[in-house]
Parts: C-alpha cells; sequence; structure tokens
C-alpha cells in the first residue's frame, strides 16, 4: 500500500481515540480530565509526526514504508542530511508525547493534577487493565521501529540489518531512561509549546527538503 506512513499515523490515532472513549465510559471526573489532555496531545503531536515522515518520504518518492527504508538504506544522508536531522529530532519529540513519557507525561503517577493517560484507565483492572497496558506497550515498540526505520536505515541487509535495528531500539530505550533520569515532568500548559516546537522543527525539515530539491 503506497500510503502506508499516513494509514500508520491513522491508526496510532484511532487508538488513542478509543482510549479517550475509555476514559469518558467511566463517567468519572479524573477520567474525563484526561481524555481531554489526550486529545489535546493528539492534536498538536500528530501533525509534527506527519510532517516529519514526509521530510524522509518526498526524496524516496513514495510513503511506502518500505521504500522509504530502502532509499535511506541505499543513498544514505547525504545531501538530506539537515532536513532529516530537523525531522528526527522532530519525531523523537512527538515519540515523548505519544507514549507519555518524561517530560510530557509520567506514566507511573497517580497524582490527580498530572494525570494524562493514567488519567484514562484509572477506573480500569483486571484484564482490561492489562489489555490497555500491553496495547501500550506494543504502540512504543512501533513507533521506535518506525524511528529507526524511516530515520536511521543503515547498509545492512538481512539478520545484519535485524541486528543493527535491535540494536538502535535499545539505544533509544536508553536514551528515554536517561531523559526520564534527568529531566522532570513539564506543567501541561508548557507542553503545547514543545509540541509546538516540534510541529516548527518538522516544518523547517520539510521546506528544506524540498529546497534542496527534494
Amino acid at each position: 500500500y503506497s500510503g502506508d506512513l499516513i494509514l500508520v499515523i491513522s491508526l496510532f490515532a484511532l487508538g488513542r481515540f478509543l482510549i479517550a472513549l475509555v476514559g469518558l465510559d467511566a463517567a468519572s471526573a479524573f477520567g474525563g480530565m484526561g481524555s481531554s489532555r489526550e486529545m489535546l496531545i493528539s492534536a498538536l503531536a500528530e501533525p509534527a509526526a506527519l510532517l516529519a515522515l514526509f521530510t524522509v518520504a518526498i526524496p524516496a518518492g513514495s510513503t511506502n514504508l518500505g521504500r522509504v527504508a530502502h532509499f535511506a538504506m541505499q543513498e544514505g544522508w547525504g545531501d538530506f542530511a539537515l532536513p532529516r536531522l530537523l525531522a528526527l529530532i522532530a519525531f523523537a519529540i512527538v515519540i515523548l508525547a505519544e507514549t507519555g513519557r518524561i517530560p510530557v507525561d509520567n506514566p507511573d503517577t497517580h497524582l490527580e493534577l498530572t494525570m494524562v493517560h493514567e488519567g484514562m484507565v484509572l477506573d480500569l483492572s483486571g484484564r482490561h487493565l492489562a489489555w490497555v497496558q500491553w496495547g501500550t506497550s506494543v504502540k512504543q515498540l512501533l513507533l521506535f521501529v518506525l524511528l529507526t526505520t524511516a530515520f536511521l536505515s543503515g547498509p545492512f541487509e538481512g539478520v545484519a540489518a535485524v541486528a543493527f535495528r535491535l540494536g538502535e531500539v535499545v539505544l533509544i530505550v536508553l536514551a528515554i531512561a536517561l531523559i526520564e533520569s534527568t529531566l522532570a515532568k513539564m506543567r501541561l500548559f508548557k507542553v503545547p509549546g514543545l509540541l509546538g516546537a516540534a510541529f516548527l522543527l518538522a516544518l523547517f525539515a520539510m521546506v528544506a527538503q524540498l529546497a534542496t530539491g527534494g
């Protein structure tokens, strides 16, 4: 499917929407608060993610993830180093927001005034909570793989490519652990500024990509 990058982001958005409905279904104040905050973050993060992915899709001539990865593997960074670097930073910020990690959200908190994701699932328990937590973990892994595939594909094939990709994912996990160990959670009203910066970085990256000949 030629538009699978758009489809992937749309599926992430659909999952976020369904989780927001779960938060509203309990009709609790915390669930509604968490759902509204989640939709705010979604509205700011997903456009930045699309622009960042379009930056790497333009030189590949397709939004097909396989073609984008193949182009990145064959061509390397080359003349597209600056646009891709800006898009990479923007997409990394989006990942922190999409997965509810510090500094955007704290997945371990149950403090009422700071909850986002936890507010939506506060009334869940048992297998329902397990399914949500499992889905969140899968989404996080998929975003890591998408980051490495679209932006950090190496000149490897076969088993070497799998090992290289696995190593990149491990490095991303360590980087997030370092961020969570050194930074504090931002105030909610500062999150739009962070995601707005990610959007501008992605926009500049796409414009720079087009300016260099696409």
